[in-house]
């Protein structure tokens, strides 16, 4: 409701970041917001190998504690509308990731 709100007084289009641990929320939020979802899927020990380089020595724990959080989170489903996965993987650097997710925006 705040995005709608901030949407209508504002304008434009918009990039919300969250996460988002269903199919089902994020069908609510599509429909609620008219949203368009990308999705950025890591296995399991992908995410754990980046976030041990991140938070590794300011905070430990830290990584263990977020890689414990991957199960709570779905993938794109085949069926699923306007939602558009990128699989990130262990080569993968930030400025890969992010001009996958441009692509997907240019077809949009």
């Amino acid at each position: 409701q705040d995005i709608l709100s901030e949407k209508a007084k504002i304008g434009g289009d918009w990039v919300v970041t969250d996460a988002i641990p269903t199919r089902k929320i994020r069908d609510v939020v599509k429909k609620e917001c008219n949203a368009i979802f990308i999705v950025l899927t890591v296995s399991e020990e992908v995410q754990k190998a980046r976030l041990e380089k991140r938070h590794s020595e300011d905070e430990p724990g830290m990584a263990q504690w977020l890689t414990s959080l991957y199960k709570n989170y779905e993938p794109v489903q085949s069926d699923e509308e306007n939602a558009f996965e990128v699989n990130i993987t262990p080569e993968l650097k930030l400025d890969d990731v992010v001009e996958k997710v441009l692509d997907i925006i240019k077809k949009i």
